[in-house]
C-alpha cells in the first residue's frame, strides 16, 4: 500500500439505442453496489487490487449481485518513470474530497471506496465481501428507469428519465473503457503487462432533474465496442451513492 500526504485543500456512424429497466428493477430497486478504485500503473501494490475488484465484478454476474466498478487513474504516482495513460487530475481531486469527508491523513493507493461512505485497501478482500454484503441488502433511492443515447462519431448523446428525489443529491455519467492492456517500460512495475477493466476515461456532473439529457465526448482511442457508461446519484450530505446503473454501448 502506498501512501501520499499532503495538506488537504478545496477542490474541487449514427445509432440510437434505447435502455429500459424491467419492471421488477425498477420497482425498489435494491442492492446495487459502486466500487470505486483509486489506482496507478505507476504504483507496484495496485495490480493486486485491480485483479481483486475486476474478479469480484466478474462473480458478481454469476452470483446476482448487482456490483458496477469505476477505476480511477490517478496522477501523482507519475514522477516515479511511468506516466499513467489514464490518470487525470480529475480523479485525482476525486480521492482528494473523499480523503477529507473520510478525515483521513493522507490519500493511498489502492484505496476502494464503496457506496461513497465505505473506504480501505483496495486489496483487502474480507473488507471488500463484508461491504458488498450490507449493500446488496439496502435499497436504491433513486432509479434510472428509462436510458436512451446515440452514438454519432466520437460522441454520446443520452436521454434519462429518472424515479426517486434527486433534490439532495448530485449525479454523475461517466464513460467507462471496458478493458485495457498496457505493456509498462519503466517505473515500479517495469516490464509487467498490465490489464485494466472499467477505467474511467470521461465524467461529468449533470443537471440536478429527474429527466436528464447530455453529452458525452468518447477519447479519440477508446473504441465504441470496449466502451461503456454510468448513470449514478450521490447524496450531498451523506455521500453515500444511492443510485446507479451500468450501459454498454453496443
Amino acid at each position: 500500500m502506498k501512501f501520499i500526504f499532503i495538506f488537504l485543500f478545496n477542490l474541487f456512424a449514427f445509432i440510437v439505442r434505447d435502455f429500459h429497466l424491467p419492471q421488477t428493477q425498477i420497482k425498489n430497486k435494491t442492492g446495487v453496489t459502486v466500487l470505486e478504485l483509486f489506482t496507478s500503473q505507476g504504483c507496484s501494490s495496485c495490480p493486486s487490487a485491480d485483479k481483486l475488484v475486476n474478479q469480484t465484478f466478474i462473480n458478481s454476474k454469476v452470483n446476482g449481485k448487482q456490483i458496477i466498478v469505476l477505476a480511477f487513474h490517478v496522477d501523482y504516482w507519475n514522477h516515479l518513470g511511468w506516466k499513467d495513460p489514464y490518470s487525470k487530475k480529475e480523479w485525482t481531486q476525486r480521492q482528494y474530497q473523499y480523503n477529507e469527508w473520510f478525515k483521513k491523513d493522507g490519500v493511498y493507493t489502492p484505496q476502494l471506496v464503496v457506496n461513497g461512505t465505505d473506504e480501505f485497501v483496495g486489496s483487502n478482500k474480507k473488507l471488500l465481501e463484508e461491504s458488498i454484503t450490507k449493500f446488496s441488502t439496502s435499497t436504491n433511492f433513486i432509479s434510472f428507469k428509462t436510458i436512451q443515447f446515440t452514438l454519432n462519431g466520437k460522441k454520446v448523446n443520452v436521454k434519462s428519465s429518472l424515479i426517486g428525489k434527486v433534490g439532495n443529491s448530485k449525479i454523475y455519467a461517466v464513460l467507462i473503457a471496458k478493458h485495457t492492456e498496457n505493456s509498462i517500460p519503466r517505473g515500479e512495475n517495469a516490464g509487467k503487462k498490465l490489464e485494466g477493466n472499467n477505467v474511467v476515461r470521461e465524467m461529468i456532473e449533470l443537471k440536478n432533474s429527474n429527466d436528464l439529457n447530455f453529452s458525452l465526448n468518447i477519447p479519440e482511442d477508446l473504441n465504441t465496442d470496449n466502451a461503456a457508461m454510468v448513470l449514478f446519484a450521490q447524496d450531498n450530505k451523506t455521500h453515500q451513492i444511492i443510485g446507479a446503473e451500468l450501459v454498454y454501448l453496443k
